[in-house]
């Protein structure tokens, strides 16, 4: 008889672990039937945005997902707060708008990593909506993926509710997101 453990053989690439992530995140956000739900929401989302990012450094150059700039299987990869400047060292430029989510993004999760976590389901829709904002954009342009052809469609949906939420309170305290956003 084979060991059950022999059967556990897989590879996931940066984008299938993000992806994986980001629908991990949206179950959690959609079942909100206990008390964590909500925290692993935040926690999938920022995991999925990050990898992502690595996923487009790595697309330039394997070694710039690691914090001395060569491929150690062991080694650690970039912190979150450098992958900016490296992304820009390879000549992708953020918005001040990208900037600002991905700092308030880092923001919220650090609260739950580091210290405590309060919140309701408005606020993490929000912050689903915001990350949604710039993946469907930043995913597109630089990596060549369309979520809604990589999500089945009740995540999507999902990620596209969110985002609606998320602008249209930005909009009603008129706060306004560029036309490009709503595509």
């Amino acid at each position: 008889m084979t060991d059950s453990l022999d059967k556990i053989n897989f590879i996931l690439t940066l984008e299938e672990n993000a992806l994986d992530s980001l629908t991990h995140a949206v179950e959690h956000l959609l079942e909100n039937t206990r008390d964590t739900d909500l925290k692993y929401a935040v926690l999938h989302i920022f995991h999925a945005v990050e990898l992502f990012l690595k996923a487009r450094l790595s697309k330039a150059s394997p070694e710039l997902i690691y914090e001395k700039k060569k491929v150690e299987i062991d080694g650690f990869t970039v912190k979150f707060r450098d992958l900016q400047s490296r992304l820009s060292d390879i000549g992708i430029i953020l918005s001040e708008q990208d900037k600002s989510d991905l700092k308030f993004l880092q923001k919220v999760r650090n609260s739950i990593e580091h210290y405590q976590f309060s919140g309701n389901y408005e606020e993490i829709e929000n912050y689903v909506g915001r990350a949604m904002r710039f993946l469907k954009i930043f995913l597109y342009k630089e990596l060549g993926i369309d979520l809604q052809n990589e999500l089945s469609e009740s995540t999507y949906q999902a990620l596209l509710d969110a985002f609606g939420s998320y602008a249209e309170r930005m909009s009603k305290q008129n706060i306004s997101l560029h036309p490009k956003d709503y595509g």
